[in-house]
């Protein structure tokens, strides 16, 4: 009779708690979830390396005709593949979540893909390894390639998300022991079917006299009825509560798990990890992984020792009219305050008749008599700001991030916006998401000081590396007929 107890206490569930296992297929596939992700994992890898054996050969006979080195090209994809799928595990990108919701972004893949090909390149330069490799296959490879990878990776998983969500695979078969105040929104039942669990048997108990027998009545349908685990979700107040329910479970040779209860929940859904014996809690984390502060640090080299060498003609040139113009020296250097609160030099092509750089500074406003003639030339085409491509070099800037001001100013924006001084979480940079929106030039009041950190803000909780391509072409789209620069 304990079985058609139980099924008299499901059938009594809100809907939102119970679905009627008649609609479910008539067939199921037994998966291990851990399975499934090294299996994702392994058909990815052979995407990749499909991907670079068909442009090479395809690249090498439009170029040749003949097929070229297959044994360098399945060489390449092998090592893109090896490191591009590390990387998307370590990032827990194959977890059954991520899998079923679909939420990796577009640019998180691009930011691995674009590193991976980072590595290898380096790799390729230090064992001098480039001469057996043709750059124009590896190149159509990165170009080429990610869009495949892409392509498989959403029909993967949105076939595998279909598979589950219809019934036709699912993964382990539960029985689940609850309160009713803490599944009363259905929520908590409902995302274990949406993520493949089979709830075979759910059991209301009263904590407070019906645990015990909740516990012998889930342990009689269990020996008639095979089950792979039990969860309880109960509050983790009730420690001796959940203590006895485990002791009488012992007789079921099936793993126990605890769910979250309503107040744990939002905490133990972030990132947890190990420090030593104890879990440690991720309640906020940095504006940027190290990954994704390796990756940007690596472009902002890559483009702006690129930027100073194509840019030499015309710095030389701005030095020599800076030096026939006026007296003074050709750079200017002012304090910022950059990442981390930490001040830095700026440089700027020297576009002032004075040098200020102490507690108090005046900002540029419409027709300022101390600019000088090629100074008011040079900010309104903000060839001032190239020199700060030394900064980026230095590791003080970035290309892209919210703009770095001075002390005096840094101290009074603080005062008038609450968030101000997040802005300083990441590198300041010599544009950035405020500039290419018109929050740039004179802040004569508190509202264009706010609208400039909003945006700054917004860039620092939405970063990728498409926002920050994004901005760096909006930028010189901007600056052509940018007005409010002086």
């Amino acid at each position: 009779m304990p079985h058609r107890c139980g099924r008299m206490i499901t059938a009594n569930l809100p809907e939102a708690l119970y679905q009627d296992r008649t609609s479910e297929s008539s067939w199921r596939i037994p998966v291990s979830y851990r399975s499934l992700r090294c299996a994702l994992g392994a058909t990815e890898s052979l995407v990749v390396i499909a991907a670079s054996m068909v442009t090479g050969i395809g690249y090498q006979l439009l170029a040749n005709g003949t097929a070229g080195s297959i044994k360098s090209y399945f060489a390449v994809g092998f090592l893109v593949a090896a490191l591009y799928c590390a990387v998307l595990g370590s990032q827990n990108l194959y977890s059954l979540s991520q899998i079923l919701n679909l939420r990796v972004s577009l640019s998180k893949l691009l930011a691995v893909w674009t590193g991976t090909f980072g590595i290898v390149a380096v790799v390729a330069f230090t064992m001098k390894a480039g001469a057996d490799f043709s750059r124009g296959a590896t190149l159509g490879f990165f170009i080429i390639g990610f869009p495949a990878v892409v392509a498989y990776r959403r029909s993967a998983l949105s076939g595998i998300r279909y598979l589950v969500s219809s019934g036709a695979l699912t993964g382990p078969r539960v029985a689940v022991l609850f309160e009713w105040d803490q599944v009363a929104e259905g929520a908590v039942l409902s995302n274990l079917r949406q993520h493949g669990y089979k709830v075979l048997q759910e059991l209301p108990i009263s904590m407070d006299q019906g645990h015990a027998v909740a516990a012998d009545t889930l342990i009689a349908y269990a020996r008639k009825t095979a089950i792979d685990e039990v969860l309880i979700i109960v509050s983790w107040t009730r420690r001796a509560e959940i203590t006895q329910m485990l002791d009488r479970l012992r007789r079921l040779p099936v793993p126990v798990r605890l769910l979250a209860d309503q107040q744990v929940r939002p905490f133990v859904e972030r990132t947890i990890e190990n420090i030593g014996p104890t879990l440690a809690v991720e309640l906020r984390r940095a504006p940027l992984a190290r990954f994704e502060q390796g990756l940007k640090r690596s472009i902002d080299l890559l483009l702006a020792s690129a930027g100073l060498v194509a840019l030499a003609p015309l710095l030389s040139t701005v030095a020599v009219l800076i030096r026939l113009d006026s007296p003074g020296p050709i750079l200017f250097r002012q304090k910022r305050i950059g990442f981390n609160g930490r001040p830095f030099s700026i440089f700027k092509f020297r576009t002032m008749v004075v040098l200020e750089n102490g507690p108090v500074i005046k900002q540029a406003t419409v027709d300022d008599p101390r600019v000088t003639r090629v100074g008011r030339w040079l900010r309104r085409s903000s060839i001032d700001e190239l020199p700060q491509l030394l900064n980026v070099l230095g590791g003080a800037m970035s290309l892209v991030g919210p703009r770095p001001h001075a002390e005096a100013h840094d101290s009074a924006f603080d005062a008038v916006v609450a968030d101000y001084a997040v802005r300083h979480n990441v590198k300041p940079g010599i544009t950035g998401w405020a500039q290419v929106n018109g929050a740039r030039g004179e802040t004569p009041d508190a509202e264009s000081v706010r609208r400039r950190v909003a945006h700054d803000l917004w860039y620092i909780d939405n970063w990728s590396m498409l926002l920050d391509a994004r901005i760096l072409f909006r930028t010189a789209y901007v600056l052509v007929g940018c007005r409010n620069a002086y």
